[in-house]
């Protein structure tokens, strides 16, 4: 399906699941949602030290950033509170199924396989070091990330209206990506309007802060 086709195809799914009321669990969901990326906007604006009306000039450092000086995780915790890490993991529970999944969630909506799922014929064919590198992967198949195949993506495409965060989602549903700094990257031809619209910064918010901050977390 071409990129055109799908997005036609997904905006058009989302208006129809949409056009009904939120049920109160969508309700809870959205204003959890909504008062992580609130959050993580006043956080980084006391950071910088720009007013809450200008926070659009206040993401667009934070973006800038995560390319470079956050890549060392020691430079990042200076942007972590208490209130963002109380956030993080109310959503974890909360949110859990929603926006968090297990890698072997992960791994499993996007078609790839686990080393148990392969036949004997393929496991007698494998080197030693692919076998290793899958057992690798899988040791971590309970830790969270975010999820990029349901309505939360879908949501965030459509009002996004931003070519580059949908091919960066529907790029996440068949390689995973954990590193901040190619996605910061990927976004540096973001415009004054883009920092402006509400699921960018929720994107932004999401992606580049609290699954950088919980990555980090589940490796300490």
């Amino acid at each position: 399906m071409s990129k055109f086709r799908y997005i036609l195809f997904f905006t058009l799914c989302y208006i129809i699941s949409y056009s009904q009321s939120e049920s109160p669990l969508e309700q809870s969901r959205n204003d959890i949602i909504q008062s992580m990326t609130d959050v993580f906007e006043n956080t980084i604006c006391d950071y910088y030290k720009i007013e809450i009306k200008n926070s659009h000039h206040a993401i667009k450092r934070f973006l800038a950033d995560s390319g470079e000086d956050f890549r060392d995780y020691n430079k990042f915790k200076k942007i972590v509170t208490p209130k963002t890490a109380e956030k993080l993991n109310e959503s974890l529970t909360e949110l859990r199924d929603y926006i968090w999944i297990t890698k072997k969630q992960r791994r499993k909506k996007s078609g790839r396989l686990g080393l148990e799922e392969f036949d004997e014929a393929t496991l007698s064919q494998m080197t030693p070091r692919t076998i290793r590198y899958y057992k690798k992967m899988q040791s971590n198949d309970n830790d969270l990330v975010l999820n990029y195949f349901d309505k939360f993506s879908e949501k965030l495409m459509l009002e996004s209206n931003n070519e580059d965060i949908i091919d960066l989602i529907l790029t996440f549903r068949e390689v995973p990506n954990d590193y901040p700094s190619i996605i910061a990257l990927a976004l540096k031809d973001l415009t004054e309007k883009d920092f402006k619209n509400s699921s960018v910064k929720t994107f932004i918010a999401f992606e580049l802060y609290y699954s950088y901050l919980n990555l980090q977390l589940q490796d300490e």
